[in-house]
């Protein structure tokens, strides 16, 4: 069982969402990759950019 199938047996509730609000795609990462501001808060402008680069080139 792959880890899509083991969180949507998980969460059974992702069927009764609108397509638009269940993600396409997962990606976990450590804690220390994520681009944090100087007071520790996530930098989400730039967490696209970061971890999905390869993905937004594309389209």
């Amino acid at each position: 069982m792959d880890l899509i199938d083991e969180l949507a047996q998980r969460f059974p509730e992702r069927e009764s969402l609108a397509a638009y609000k269940v993600p396409r795609l997962f990606r976990f990462v450590a804690e220390t990759e994520l681009p944090l501001t100087t007071t520790g808060k996530l930098q989400k402008n730039r967490l696209a950019s970061t971890f999905f680069a390869d993905r937004l080139e594309s389209e």
